[in-house]
């Protein structure tokens, strides 16, 4: 994208003639196709759009102010192309996401380029002539390019985009460490000049230009699945909004079945073109069941013991509550054994609260832990589910060995 100067507010000395625009789209196209052919298994391919390079007004003359004023400028020439935005930034993110969408491309990323052509240096008011960030949105640079000529935008655009797409410099004055991370990959910059490094190669990353300021991680992967799972239950599909999976951002909707009573830890798990898997909790879900609601049982335990301390007998007093209706009966079992019913201690249930007692004799049982449960019914014929529970440790009975007694006499 070219940026012209009106003369509404700096006086304008700079003028895009027709054959440097040809000129600059065409350096740009070769530095596109160089990196396209460097690696001809990754079937990297561009689309150009030309349309942004007829040259577009700005009130400031850009090359004659310092590169921290780029902000007067781009906010004017995405203003003329009708994105607004909380910053530039925004408005650059937007023009380039309605290209991508408009080309059908996995990514995006704008070329602003400044006339220089009477500028005695090719630099901006502070030396900056070329710059790019980690990642777009966007790359700068002068049409003199530091006396590197138009002749070698190209070099100079190649260079550039590699930062687009998150690579480091590797000049020694850039002061890249071997051992830094970037890109898609994750992968170290072996090949800098700064340091003892793995690698020492031409590389398009060693030009002299300006160093780019770190951006976020970016990725052209699509999300081709997204699932759901609650308290560790198998996962299940989730459905995409618009019917299928297949950008890079997706909105989706998905219904549970019937879920039990508790805190359930919902868990989503989202699969995306390459085959990488993300798993993480995404929110806590508390489920009442109806019947629990208005029915509950509870109960104080009373412990007996022997002489020597052991505990013989456990007795639980209890009270089972209905909050529609009355009490119809209370059952109770010890482990997996079937369910008994218990009795009123009124003698009878016919109230919506009713107490109960549970009477255990630990010395006819055996010597493990042991589960007991109880729960309440009402006159509606409503179970409660989730019973109250207790366990009983039962202690083994000590064993004695009796011997004979020998009387020897003398």
């Amino acid at each position: 994208m070219l940026a012209e100067s009106d003369g509404s507010w700096d006086p304008s000395t700079e003028d895009w003639t027709e054959s440097e625009q040809v000129k600059v789209l065409s350096e740009i196209i070769a530095a596109l196709d160089w990196w396209a052919a460097n690696e001809p298994n990754a079937h990297l391919t561009f689309v150009y759009d030309d349309s942004t390079f007829a040259p577009i007004g700005t009130s400031v003359e850009p090359i004659n102010r310092p590169y921290s004023n780029q902000y007067l400028w781009i906010t004017e020439l995405m203003t003329a192309k009708g994105y607004t935005g909380s910053s530039y930034f925004d408005q650059v993110r937007q023009h380039n996401n309605a290209l991508r969408e408009a080309h059908k491309t996995d990514w995006a990323f704008t070329i602003f380029v400044v006339d220089s052509s009477n500028d005695s240096d090719n630099r901006f008011s502070d030396g900056y002539f070329a710059y790019a960030y980690l990642g777009g949105p966007f790359a700068v640079m002068t049409y003199g390019t530091n006396g590197y000529g138009a002749q070698n935008l190209d070099a100079i655009a190649a260079h550039e985009i590699g930062h687009i797409f998150q690579a480091l410099d590797q000049y020694y004055s850039a002061s890249q460490l071997c051992t830094r991370s970037s890109g898609y990959l994750g992968a170290e910059n072996q090949n800098s000049q700064y340091g003892a490094c793995a690698s020492n190669v031409h590389s398009i990353m060693r030009g002299e230009t300006y160093p780019s300021p770190l951006r976020r991680s970016t990725t052209i992967n699509t999300i081709e699945g997204v699932q759901y799972r609650m308290a560790g239950n198998p996962w299940m599909e989730a459905q995409p909004s618009d019917g299928a999976f297949d950008t890079y951002s997706e909105s989706f909707t998905f219904t549970t079945p019937p879920l039990p009573s508790g805190d359930l830890i919902v868990e989503l798990r989202v699969i995306d073109s390459a085959g990488n898997q993300l798993t993480q909790p995404i929110d806590t879900v508390s489920v009442v069941d109806p019947v629990d609601a208005i029915l509950d049982t509870t109960w104080t335990r009373l412990e007996q013991h022997s002489d020597g301390g052991k505990l013989t007998q456990v007795i639980y007093s209890g009270q089972g509550t209905s909050s529609t209706s009355y009490v119809a009966g209370i059952f109770f079992r010890i482990d997996e054994d079937p369910w008994q019913p218990l009795g009123a201690d009124d003698g009878a249930f016919d109230e919506s609260q009713e107490d109960f007692t549970i009477t255990i004799d630990l010395t006819v049982l055996s010597p493990v832990v042991h589960e007991v449960q109880a729960y309440a019914v009402d006159g509606e014929g409503n179970m409660e589910t989730s019973p109250a529970t207790d366990t009983i440790s039962v202690q083994a009975l000590p064993e004695y060995v009796f011997l004979p007694l020998l009387v020897v006499g003398r």
